[in-house]
């Protein structure tokens, strides 16, 4: 299974503490077309002669979890780093906010009590400014040498560089540079960088015509996997259905877990269809095993009967025991039953053994006497 470089909605570690630019530079008119502020950077960073190279970076708003991040922050000085909001909005070039040691505390004492009241309740929905920033070489003409995201809340090792910030983008206009960078980007490397720039952006009649020609192309399997997967962020019926035929007829297997993988991140029904018959039907088992693990990750109502199904249904012992993990994430109450019929019934000693253990897991007095059982009556 291919790994996506920046889609995941979690924050990474940084190995180490994140430099800010050494200068900032705003483009003197936000509001002009994206493509022209572009151009203006490209001016600005020509006529100052950056030796080291700099960055250019804008903000797209993106709908996502309230505790989701896109993006890295230190381990331990998370609070203590200025975050990219605070840095492009000072007044002073190159300044750095400095926060007091109350705020700090104040910040972390507010964050600690939202997330316990938000503890069990459905993540919350809401628009987050996500920066794109663009990392040149000395030659701007030669084109970005990476592209990175970032939420703006967070910090983001700049290394000293300079930063041309150029403000807000519109998704469309995001999309089609970033797309225009990428046909013409020499490498492959550059190319899946600027590929996972574009998939963030929630812009499905722009994004899927864009990953769908990926998929299409003699691109190598490793970026191919990143357009299977990405198409998952879309969550569109026209994604569904470029990802049935990914799953039906690719060439490359791990293309398929791929795209089962991007099917695991939608919330469409016929998404969740496509999933079922997928861990029901395929004929190749390792596809079969990545459709179970998405079905884990789903934890919708109507997984759960077809999850039961498989444990008897499936040929493949690996494939019954991720179906066993399945039934270990339910509520005691509903996992209890399966598991103590599995433990029984099942004709694998193995997938027996994986139920039983995942019994002595639930910590549930039910699930204690139906171990008792089990040992006088098999053991």
């Amino acid at each position: 299974m291919c790994l996506l470089l920046v889609l995941g909605l979690q924050a990474a570690v940084w190995a180490k503490k994140p430099v800010p630019p050494g200068r900032i530079l705003r483009a003197p008119d936000p509001a002009a077309r994206l493509v022209d502020r572009l151009q203006w950077a490209g001016r600005e960073a020509d006529s100052a002669a950056f030796r080291k190279g700099y960055w250019v970076g804008y903000a797209i708003r993106r709908l996502m979890g309230e505790r989701s991040f896109i993006g890295s922050w230190p381990s331990r000085t998370r609070h203590e780093e200025p975050t990219i909001e605070s840095l492009v909005s000072i007044k002073k070039e190159g300044e750095s906010p400095k926060r007091s040691d109350e705020e700090i505390l104040r910040e972390a004492a507010r964050q600690t009590l939202e997330a316990a009241e938000r503890r069990g309740a459905p993540e919350r929905q809401v628009r987050k400014e996500i920066g794109i920033f663009l990392r040149f070489g000395p030659d701007s003409r030669r084109g970005p040498v990476s592209a990175e995201v970032s939420d703006l809340k967070l910090s983001f090792d700049f290394e000293s560089l300079p930063l041309l910030w150029i403000g807000p983008a519109k998704n469309d206009e995001s999309v089609s540079r970033l797309e225009a960078l990428y046909r013409a980007a020499a490498g492959w490397d550059k190319k899946e960088n600027l590929l996972a720039a574009v998939s963030i952006h929630q812009e499905p009649g722009a994004v899927i015509p864009f990953l769908d020609g990926v998929l299409k192309s003699p691109a190598p399997q490793n970026v191919r996997c990143e357009a299977a997967e990405a198409l998952g962020e879309q969550d569109d019926a026209q994604a569904v259905a470029i990802l049935r035929r990914v799953i039906q007829s690719d060439a490359s297997t791990e293309v398929r877990e791929s795209a089962i993988s991007g099917l695991a991140e939608m919330s469409r029904p016929e998404a969740l269809e496509l999933l079922i018959e997928t861990a029901r039907r395929a004929p190749d088992e390792s596809l079969r095993r990545e459709a179970v693990r998405g079905l884990a990750e789903k934890a919708a109502e109507k997984t759960r009967p077809a999850v039961g199904r498989l444990i008897f249904d499936d040929r493949d012992t690996e494939v019954q025991r991720r179906v066993v993990e399945v039934m270990g994430e339910l509520p005691p109450a509903e996992a209890l039953p399966h598991l103590a019929r599995i433990a029984e019934t099942h004709s694998s000693p193995e997938v027996r053994r994986a139920a039983i253990e995942a019994l002595g897991e639930l910590e549930d007095p039910a699930a204690v006497t139906i171990l008792v059982k089990l040992i006088k009556g098999r053991f």
